[in-house]
């Protein structure tokens, strides 16, 4: 069975990244070039999808990786709602007005879901 192309994932992650309050975060928290890394990276996976798409239906590497990637993309939207919802917070309780803020994360983790191997 075909996995459906995550395409709405990618591009919902890209819009988040590209927009002025991710943005504004980004530069509070002194982290944007990290954002903009993150940002050509996805932009980059979804450039690779068209033609997953055409090989999945015969390749089932590539419809494991398929999978591996929505959960990924899943995960990495979480995440960026996760650290809006902080950065509120922060503000709200006058704590994320200065550079050098640092946000952690439980959810980050080192992930091999997109490796082939």
């Amino acid at each position: 069975m075909a996995e459906q192309i995550p395409y709405g994932v990618a591009t919902s992650l890209i819009n988040t990244l590209a927009s002025a309050a991710f943005r504004e975060i980004a530069s509070i928290y002194g982290v944007e070039r990290e954002i903009d890394w993150l940002k050509e990276t996805i932009e980059d996976i979804k450039a690779v999808l068209a033609d997953a798409d055409q090989k999945q239906h015969t390749e089932q590497l590539i419809q494991r990786w398929i999978t591996k990637l929505k959960q990924v993309l899943y995960e990495a939207d979480d995440l960026l709602d996760e650290i809006h919802a902080q950065h509120l917070l922060r503000m709200r309780d006058g704590k994320g007005k200065g550079k050098g803020k640092t946000f952690v994360s439980k959810r980050i983790r080192p992930h091999r879901a997109c490796s082939a191997h």
